[in-house]
């Protein structure tokens, strides 16, 4: 049976973007090994990651946890990196898929050194590069050399939005085949619109939400990048005009306890509610009227397209990923990363028009078609047998 190392910085990403591509491997009749950080950096529960490294176990994967860190530190990646090198020294694997940056230059750095003669075929996923345009210039130092160095070593880019495509088509000419997938796809048999008004009112009353509450949700890692900060901000400028809003923030991180304070000095206790990692996205978002992205920088966000097929209005910041999905106006707005006056102004303008919320809904609902899993999982598939 031929084997197959998938590998990334933390667990999560494994749990959140390669289900799918575990049972297609399998089905190709790949032995599977998972090589990630089940201990730290994790965006899901600590005992989410737990029942995902069980599950794994019972599925006969093997599963390899190292201290790979999400940050640049010298020591613990030294020791991954050798981690990693006995690994491959010692296992035959005629294909290696990897994610996340630090991963990846630490799979392709054993080929520049010549470290390990046996190589099979290397498939990297861009979530999205750390360099994009308007990325600050330290990205740029840091992260395109050392990609533009590995890329030799890189059988098969996989990029996730129309930027980061054209900027490996440009850039990386030493890589045989360079992919546009439309990200990891969506089980639109999860994710769909609520069927009434009056189940959408009955799940509200089961969470204890008001029918009369026009709900806000972001559904993301609270921590700098996600930029939680906008929506605070925004809904400070809010609620002098309109008092009937209530904010969702799913998601745990770094940032929860310093949000959690601006929070409480604006006085916004009875406005933004912190929900903590969740299970229940769908629901949540079926129950809400209006989804908020704030985030400074994506690859190609699940968050939104997940929104998406729920058949939300959605208003997102104008970067990279979100304007794959976002054409402003059709299916909503786009707005500055660093501008909670104009993102209120647009939450309000989506508030008070029924009419632009139905249409933003419907064409979300169209346009989401194409991020199914069924079209991204036969595109996998016909990479993997490449």
């Amino acid at each position: 049976m031929r084997k197959v190392l998938i590998l990334s910085t933390i667990a999560s990403v494994i749990e959140q973007f390669n289900r799918n591509n575990m049972i297609i491997l399998k089905n190709l009749n790949y032995d599977i090994t998972i090589l990630a950080n089940f201990k730290f950096g994790n965006t899901t529960s600590d005992k989410q990651t737990e029942q995902f490294f069980n599950e794994l176990i019972a599925q006969k994967i093997k599963v390899i946890d190292i201290p790979i860190p999400r940050k640049l530190k010298p020591l613990l990646l030294l020791r991954s990196y050798f981690i990693i090198k006995r690994l491959i020294k010692s296992e035959n694997y005629s294909l290696i898929h990897c994610h996340t940056p630090i991963a990846s230059m630490l799979i392709r750095i054993n080929y520049l050194f010549k470290t390990v003669n046996n190589r099979g075929k290397i498939i990297y996923t861009a979530h999205g590069f750390h360099f994009y345009k308007g990325a600050p210039i330290i990205n740029w130092f840091l992260y395109y050399p050392v990609e533009k160095l590995l890329s030799r070593y890189t059988d098969c880019l996989i990029t996730i939005n129309r930027e980061d495509y054209k900027r490996a088509k440009k850039s990386f000419k030493e890589i045989k085949s360079i992919f546009h997938i439309n990200g990891v796809g969506v089980d639109t048999k999860i994710y769909f619109p609520i069927s009434s008004e009056d189940e959408k009112i009955d799940y509200r009353k089961q969470y204890g939400y008001s029918e009369k509450e026009f709900i806000i949700i972001s559904v993301a890692e609270i921590n700098n990048n996600k930029n939680q900060i906008l929506m605070v901000e925004a809904v400070k400028h809010l609620v002098g005009k309109r008092k009937n809003i209530l904010v969702l923030l799913v998601g745990k991180g770094p940032e929860k306890e310093m949000i959690e304070l601006i929070v409480k000095q604006y006085s916004l206790g009875n406005y933004v509610n912190f929900l903590g990692y969740r299970n229940d996205i769908c629901r949540l978002l079926q129950i809400s009227d209006l989804f908020v992205s704030c985030s400074r920088r994506e690859g190609l966000p699940v968050s939104v397209i997940e929104a998406m097929a729920v058949g939300l209005p959605i208003i997102a910041t104008d970067i990279r990923g979100n304007r794959d999905l976002i054409k402003n106006g059709s299916n909503g707005f786009l707005v500055p990363y660093n501008d909670p006056i104009l993102l209120s102004e647009k939450m309000e303008k989506i508030i008070n028009s029924k009419e632009i919320r139905m249409e933003f809904a419907n064409q979300n609902i169209k346009d989401v078609k194409k991020y199914s899993e069924e079209i991204i999982n036969v595109r996998m598939k016909n990479i993997f047998q490449i």
